[in-house]
């Protein structure tokens, strides 16, 4: 991890003291499960989306509207971001002002990460939360140079469901930016460990012996 990566660390505990629950920050997609859902906008076509738009199980709002753009032109396409992307103004032209995205889960999942297109300034930001409000984690991408050749790769990583919202603040609305690759998955009920199983199996014969005796 490069010195930037271990500010963005540092900067994400401190800025979650409060929370209860521990955490990862993820750098790249390759440390997401692979069993995680993946939305990459790639079966939408160029079109404005309003405030609010709705895929694959993901809500996501912003207050002056949304778009599904395509950013294969850039020389970032590729890296974190590839093809088609959601760009946070309702005309659909990569140009600021820009705003934030706000992404609603169905249900609370354990992981989230996307890739972050050209983020240039330092303290962009996405903020994880639960289902009641409460910020889990704050992690900022690493600022790159600006007209679409750097990407980023944002997300965190818990041994709990318990994002149910994620919120990405540019720090500037000149700091033009889209949102691509999501990946996102819930842990659900644990799996008993073998050993586990089996002491649970030998109580319930023994447990049914006595009662037959």
């Amino acid at each position: 991890m490069n010195n930037a990566k271990n500010c963005v660390l540092l900067a994400a505990i401190a800025a979650t003291a409060g929370s209860s629950y521990a955490f990862t920050v993820v750098t790249d997609a390759s440390q997401m499960s692979t069993n995680n859902a993946m939305t990459d906008f790639e079966n939408t076509s160029i079109s404005s989306r309003g405030n609010t738009f709705s895929l694959d199980g993901l809500t996501f709002t912003s207050n002056r509207g949304m778009s599904t753009v395509d950013i294969s032109l850039f020389p970032v396409n590729g890296t974190h971001v590839d093809g088609m992307a959601l760009f946070p103004r309702l005309d659909g032209e990569v140009r600021a002002p820009v705003f934030p995205i706000d992404i609603d889960l169905a249900t609370p999942v354990a992981q989230f990460g996307f890739g972050w297109f050209d983020p240039n300034f330092a303290g962009n930001v996405a903020e994880f939360y639960d289902g009641e409000g409460n910020l889990l984690a704050s992690v900022e991408p690493t600022p790159g140079p600006k007209f679409g050749v750097h990407a980023d790769y944002v997300g965190v990583m818990f041994d709990e469901d318990v994002i149910a919202q994620v919120r990405i603040i540019p720090v500037e609305t000149s700091d033009v930016f889209a949102i691509d690759n999501i990946s996102w998955g819930a842990i659900g009920e644990p799996v008993p460990a073998p050993g586990t199983i089996a002491l649970a199996a030998g109580s319930l014969v023994l447990g049914t012996r006595r009662r037959r005796g």
